[in-house]
């Protein structure tokens, strides 16, 4: 190549990039949102009602029916409100697959106080509205009350908090509680996403730090009296309460002896509990073993008795 050739080439290179300089000066830079924008409660009003639309949609959906963009946006959803605190990117999209939505006006209950929790109850994230949070309240004196037909007094729930958009509530369902702790009523309609209990423990079974933040404070949520009441309903042959025997199935549930039994021998374990409760300076026969009286002075002891004998289902 000659060099008079050689050079009209660099000379016409130069041109280019130079006019290729001049046109991003002249074009403003073109910024891509990052997939942590896409929100649905952001500060930018269009990019809000944009992806309020689109959870719409996903909500709309059969949750089998999803793509793989509607799963990374609901697992972003998930990560930003802390829902999936303490579980795997692969285990986070599993729970987005899994995830249900619902729709809940205005004083319509989400959940209420001392229901009992079961494989199909669920931890909620409010997606778009609000929730209020009420408990009952504790003394027979204080705080308002109404009156029903009939002269009964019913006792007016205190409101402790608001689930705005975000929020988390329901936690006690994966935390191994046996009943809901607070009553939750929608403040206005809402669009409230869930995950049932079961659900979440097939889902986070390999998840060892997700398993040691659910029994790190588990033991303040077991009620005593109220698997104790329980089993007296049970033992007085009201065996058709619902309540009383999602207590003693969820009691039994936290025991890997009883979970891998089958549905109908939980029936017949039940009515074969034996509970005793032994109040602080008490001491009793059964509970000699458990050590001296120091070491049980602080706290009730509700032993469990169940004969081998006892377990074994009748065949005829």
């Amino acid at each position: 190549m000659s060099p008079s050739r050689r050079w009209r080439r660099l000379r016409a290179a130069a041109l280019v990039l130079r006019l290729l300089r001049s046109r991003r000066a002249a074009t403003p830079t073109r910024r891509c949102a990052s997939f942590r924008d896409a929100f649905p409660y952001e500060s930018d009003a269009c990019c809000a009602h944009m992806k309020r639309v689109l959870l719409r949609r996903i909500a709309a959906k059969p949750f089998h029916c999803r793509s793989d963009v509607d799963v990374k946006l609901l697992a972003e959803l998930l990560r930003r409100s802390r829902f999936s605190a303490g579980l795997t990117s692969a285990s986070t999209d599993a729970l987005a697959r899994a995830l249900h939505f619902r729709v809940v006006h205005d004083g319509e209950a989400v959940f209420r106080q001392e229901d009992a929790i079961e494989d199909a109850s669920g931890q909620f994230l409010v997606v778009l509205g609000s929730l209020l949070v009420f408990s009952k309240q504790e003394g027979a004196g204080d705080g308002p009350q109404s009156s029903r037909s009939g002269g009964s007094v019913e006792r007016l729930d205190e409101c402790i908090g608001t689930c705005n958009q975000g929020s988390i509530c329901g936690e006690d369902a994966i935390t191994g509680a046996i009943a809901r702790t607070t009553t939750v009523l929608a403040q206005t309609t809402s669009l409230i996403a869930f995950v049932t209990k079961a659900d979440y423990l097939r889902i986070a079974r390999f998840n060892v730090e997700a398993e040691k933040n659910i029994l790190r404070d588990v033991r303040h949520l077991f009620n005593a009296s109220e698997l104790h009441t329980s089993s007296v309903r049970l033992d007085t042959a009201v065996l058709n309460d619902r309540h009383a025997m999602g207590v003693i199935k969820q009691f039994l549930h936290r025991y890997e002896c009883f979970r891998m039994l089958p549905q109908e021998c939980f029936l017949h374990l039940a009515q074969k509990l034996q509970l005793n409760v032994f109040r602080p300076g008490e001491r009793g026969n059964s509970i000699k073993s458990f050590g001296d009286r120091s070491k049980q002075e602080h706290s009730d002891i509700l032993p469990l008795k169940l004969k081998y004998q006892d377990a074994q289902p009748s065949r005829q």
